[in-house]
């Protein structure tokens, strides 16, 4: 049988450290950045990760923000 507490032994478990403060890399450029394609799709690229759409994706994606938007003024 397979032990599932493998990685929990002490040879595996480490403890960490604390004291040393998380330093989060420098963002370079704007966080995000809206264009268009070739063909005329929008992009729209957060960090490294870009989302290419259509004019129907757009409007999807602006409606979800709404209804994001106004339920979580609902919770206020």
């Amino acid at each position: 049988m397979f032990d599932f507490n493998f990685w929990r032994s002490p040879k595996y478990m480490k403890t960490l450290d604390n004291t040393a403060p998380i330093t989060m890399p420098e963002q370079e450029g704007p966080m995000y950045q809206i264009g268009k394609t070739q063909d005329g799709l929008t992009t729209l690229r957060i960090g490294y990760t870009t989302l290419t759409m259509t004019d129907v994706g757009v409007d999807a994606l602006i409606r979800m923000l709404e209804a994001a938007k106004l339920n979580d003024g609902e919770n206020k």
